[in-house]
């Protein structure tokens, strides 16, 4: 008898907390923040995905997503001379961007993709910026940071 009594209490108890209520509005975050590239070679491009993630019950409006300068300024699209080009959005995982706004259904995920193509050697940095509905955090930023090495090897000074 003491042995159940003993094994209903450590199942009532065994986990030692409580599980996060999930909130009933929409709740933007990504699965990585702030966003590290990985080193590329001049000349080559590397596509970089991200998820988008509801982590609310409500569903999330996406109504804009650029890349731009750390001080918010314009940044040029591969086309210009820079390294990123301007991200797509794809709620289902696909190759072209979905027509913004997009929808996320609760505890749903969205896509980001960008290219990064450095064409000189050293660090880059980029705000990613999205803009949503969420009504904790309507305007989302995460710095993105790359790195380009020359072929024959070096570092990222």
């Amino acid at each position: 008898m003491k042995i159940i009594f003993a094994a209903a209490v450590v199942a009532l108890t065994g986990c030692g907390g409580s599980t996060p209520a999930v909130v009933p509005e929409a709740v933007i975050a990504l699965d990585r923040d702030p966003v590290l590239v990985a080193a590329a070679y001049l000349g080559t491009s590397q596509n970089v995905s991200l998820q988008i993630l509801n982590q609310g019950r409500g569903t999330l409006t996406v109504t804009a997503i650029k890349l731009e300068l750390p001080d918010g300024g314009a940044l040029p699209g591969l086309d210009g001379g820079g390294v990123f080009d301007q991200p797509l959005v794809a709620v289902d995982a696909g190759t072209i961007s979905d027509p913004l706004p997009v929808q996320i259904g609760g505890l749903q995920t969205g896509f980001v993709q960008f290219t990064y193509a450095p064409r000189s050697a050293g660090k880059f940095t980029a705000l990613l910026a999205i803009e949503s509905d969420a009504p904790l955090k309507p305007h989302f930023t995460t710095l993105v940071s790359a790195c380009a090495v020359k072929l024959d090897g070096g570092s990222c000074n």
